[in-house]
């Protein structure tokens, strides 16, 4: 990248490039796998992923309360501070890590106990070892998460997703390569990935070092401190349940409505959309730890709060757009016309409510990076709650399974001008219900566009949205100046 290029878009371009090009080597490699493993010790395969995906609930979001506090503390200039807080991270971690070996060694006494993998045809004992195993590396993931977090609170975006990269590439290759070598020996395709995850880790550490020269580890910590972070990275810790269980749990109402049938195409399109999600994070990622050192330095990050989220949207609006209209083609040559044509429906649900939930990706940042955790919890208990009686109502009042989403969709309508709200209140803005309707009115056009077939009236509503997000969204932000020093990567705020 050009030493030119402004620091804000540096720090986009590699959370997206971290974002987005694994999962596509990851689904080529796929076919691989199961070639090497064949069919039946690849669902197992799949089933030891799981495992480790869902004992990383356990972790209670530390990397993002690293993030945070890191942040925080930077802004003040408290370098012992920080060296403190990575010491007492490192402290939970690793108990967490031996919480873990010991939950894996429980679970593989009970599965040598019993015949419950029997259908994978491999040696209890080795499937016992197996679990055991994923628990040390699901662990090993937990000081990732925390050391790239550690990294990025210093705006070094660069380097964290050159590390990430060299993390999950590594370990794939690692996985391919002793597949190839061992074939059906999944137990020796762990162990190599737990050798290869202890190897990066220090390498991971070797950096911290050198980018956090004054740093010093310590076993022993600040008293109380331990507890003071746990409780901190709880909320956010809720907040994921929440999310998880209701925007996973579609897939489960789903198959009971209409089949496994339905939901394989239902599901790819809900990862394709996950990842599109995960991508819009990724572009405004580096804005997290900014917004949290002006809040340190007791700057008013406002104005140019509103002005990146108003970029924002913008563009990512825009990708959504040129997406829906693009996959016909892009789906057809993927799938073929059959399966585009069940699919088209939940495209066109989840490109709508998409265009309301990138709405939700700022304004969180912002309120648990800023003192107000515990209120970004209360609403989105009430959101989650919300989407879930009207995307239930929806799919089965209307019959249709697609219908599930823009239920969904209906929720954020409703949500997203609440959360606004939030924002303004945090800043001290008081009630601009005005100003609110006008800022997101361009958003309804853009699921109106999407909704109607007849090319005179999309015309309209793509001239009425281009003019709404330049009026209420991008003229403040170049007429400002702003954009000069975004340009330039030297943002301030007095």
């Amino acid at each position: 990248m050009s030493k030119r290029l402004p620091q804000g878009l540096k720090h986009a371009f590699w959370s997206l490039l971290d974002t987005a090009i694994y999962p596509v080597f990851y689904l080529a490699t796929v076919p691989i796998m199961l070639h090497y493993l064949g069919a039946t010790l690849f669902g197992f395969w799949i089933l030891i992923n799981t495992i480790i995906t869902i004992l990383q609930v356990f972790n209670f979001n530390l990397g993002y309360t690293a993030l945070i506090r890191i942040s925080h503390a930077q802004g003040k200039g408290l370098l012992s501070r920080v060296s403190e807080l990575i010491n007492a991270l490192l402290k939970i971690t690793f108990l967490q890590w031996l919480a873990l070996i010991a939950m894996g060694s429980l679970a593989a006494v009970i599965i040598g106990r019993t015949r419950y993998l029997d259908s994978y045809s491999i040696p209890i004992h080795q499937a016992s070892l197996c679990v055991f195993w994923a628990a040390i590396l699901a662990g090993l993931k937990y000081l990732e998460q925390l050391f790239q977090n550690i990294i990025k609170a210093y705006d070094q975006f660069r380097t964290a997703a050159i590390l990430n990269m060299i993390s999950r590439f590594g370990s794939l290759g690692i996985s391919l390569l002793l597949a190839a070598t061992y074939h059906a020996d999944i137990l020796v395709i762990l162990v190599g990935n737990v050798a290869f995850s202890i190897t990066y880790l220090i390498i991971h550490f070797l950096v911290i070092n050198k980018v956090l020269p004054f740093y010093k580890p310590s076993i022993k910590t600040v008293p109380g401190l331990e507890k003071q972070l746990i409780a901190f990275s709880m909320w956010p810790w809720i907040q994921s349940i929440l999310v998880i269980l209701t925007f996973q749990g579609d897939r489960l109402w789903v198959s009971t409505f209409s089949g496994l049938k339905t939901l394989a195409l239902y599901g790819l399109v809900a990862t394709m959309f996950n990842h599109i999600h995960m991508i819009f994070m990724a572009m405004v990622t580096w804005v997290f730890p900014r917004l949290i050192r002006m809040e340190a330095q007791q700057k008013n990050s406002y104005e140019w709060y509103q002005q990146i989220s108003g970029l924002f949207t913008c563009i990512s609006i825009g990708l959504l757009l040129l997406f829906y209209f693009s996959s016909p083609f892009l789906i057809r040559t993927w799938l073929g016309n059959e399966n585009y044509g069940q699919m088209k429906y939940f495209i066109r649900a989840f490109t709508v409510f998409e265009i309301l939930y990138v709405h939700t990706i700022l304004p969180f940042y912002l309120l648990n990076g800023t003192g107000s955790e515990k209120k970004a919890t209360i609403f989105t208990f009430g959101y989650c709650a919300l989407c879930y009686v009207l995307m239930l109502g929806a799919m089965y009042g209307m019959g249709r399974p697609e219908a599930l989403v823009e239920g969904m969709a209906l929720s954020m309508v409703i949500s997203v001008p609440v959360l606004q709200e939030l924002v303004n209140r945090q800043y001290g803005q008081g009630l601009k219900y005005w100003d609110l309707f006008l800022g997101i009115l361009p958003s309804f056009l853009c699921m109106a566009l999407v909704y109607t077939n007849v090319l005179w009236l999309q015309i309209l509503f793509l001239i009425g949205a281009g003019f709404l997000f330049w009026r209420y969204h991008l003229s403040s932000f170049f007429n400002s100046g702003l954009w000069k020093q975004f340009f330039r990567g030297t943002i301030t705020s007095g």
